[in-house]
């Protein structure tokens, strides 16, 4: 059996700096990493109603937060639940579609240069 798929849209963004998150509320992007920022202002821009899957790359997965989960267990502190579960490098795409309120498939994948 073979799987085809077509590319609709892609979207890069460079920097935290160019990531445009403003349709999230304040209370929410206080929550959101960099890495999140910046995924959910792609997905924003690439997001259409048609979309039926989402494949989403990320060179180095959720560093920031997995940095600090490293920190408190060295430092013998408790590890915070919302740390750990926003550590998986697809997290910022489910927020996303939570806060769309859409139940898509999607496909996350971390695979350094190769992503």
């Amino acid at each position: 059996m073979k799987t085809v798929f077509y590319i609709n849209n892609i979207k890069y963004i460079d920097g935290i700096e160019n990531a445009d998150i403003s349709f999230i509320s304040a209370l929410l992007r206080r929550r959101l990493s960099s890495l999140d920022k910046i995924t959910t202002a792609s997905l924003n821009a690439c997001y259409s109603e048609d979309i039926e899957h989402i494949v989403f790359a990320s060179k180095k997965g959720e560093m920031e937060r997995l940095i600090k989960i490293i920190k408190q267990f060295k430092n013998e502190e408790e590890i915070s639940p919302s740390v750990f579960s926003g550590s998986v490098h697809n997290s910022s795409v489910s927020s996303f579609l939570i806060n769309k309120k859409k139940e898509l498939t999607y496909t996350a994948l971390s695979a350094g240069n190769e992503s």
